[in-house]
């Protein structure tokens, strides 16, 4: 990455360039490098679930489910990350897992909290 300047403030809040970098690096087989990137995403745009769910998709297309799960958990648990599409995505793990009575119990409250 390239060192932030002070001119180069206004663009952290551009989470579509830090998923582009992260994108890249995950493309280029650099997971850690990767995952630094998503880190400082989630530094500059903590509320954005869009870099909740790339961080998750970076860890669950990688066979990392337990990282996965725990970013998943850390946006439901979010007043402002917690979505439908975070829900979603958990009761997906769940169900990958074969853990079905997990999945339904995340699928309720969801349905419960996004009706």
């Amino acid at each position: 990455m390239l060192p932030i300047t002070n001119h180069h403030v206004c663009c952290l809040q551009a989470e579509v360039l830090w998923l582009m970098a992260a994108k890249e690096k995950w493309l280029a087989g650099d997971v850690p490098g990767a995952r630094a990137i998503l880190a400082e995403a989630f530094a500059a745009n903590p509320d954005s679930e869009d870099v909740w769910l790339a961080a998750f998709k970076l860890e669950f297309e990688n066979d990392e489910p337990e990282r996965a799960r725990a970013i998943l958990a850390k946006a439901r648990d979010s007043p402002t990350a917690s979505t439908a599409r975070v829900w979603m995505k958990s009761a997906i793990v769940e169900r990958e897992a074969g853990n079905n009575a997990a999945q339904r119990q995340l699928l309720d409250e969801g349905l419960r909290r996004f009706p």
